[in-house]
């Protein structure tokens, strides 16, 4: 169940930082055709591990990438690297995002990537590294 809340948690996030952008947000699995500038949520997990022996601890780390969308193609860098950096500062090194009993970290500054073009799209991904440690009895 960690990795679900884990999952809701950043989603809500974003969504709250996308809502006060105006701007839709294209979840994994969920079927949208896109029109203007979005963004795109992504997760990958890593591993679980088991840090403490003896104890029933589990840590759950991954990457949540969220990619900005824009159709401002030929206009320049500005507008998708002003939002890319926006999305840096939403989630700041040591952010925790609680949802009922787990808190995930974000353990380091995103990281922000090149612009690539994508048909007529510009595409510029932003990554952070979170964690999540469970103990139950």
């Amino acid at each position: 169940m960690s990795q679900v809340k884990i999952r809701q948690a950043l989603e809500s996030r974003l969504k709250a930082f996308a809502t006060t952008k105006t701007l839709p947000v294209l979840w994994e699995n969920v079927g949208a055709v896109p029109t203007g500038t979005h963004l795109r949520a992504f997760i990958f997990r890593s591993p679980t591990a088991d840090p403490s022996i003896g104890a029933n601890h589990k840590r759950y780390k991954g990457l949540f990438r969220v990619q900005v969308w824009s159709d401002t193609l030929t206009q320049g860098p500005l507008a998708v690297e002003t939002l890319a950096e926006e999305i840096v500062a939403y989630f700041p090194r040591a952010l925790q995002i609680t949802k009922d009993n787990i808190v995930v970290h974000i353990e380091n500054t995103p990281s922000q990537g090149s612009i690539s073009i994508e048909t007529s799209w510009v595409v510029i991904t932003v990554e952070m590294v979170y964690r999540t440690d469970t103990f139950s009895v």
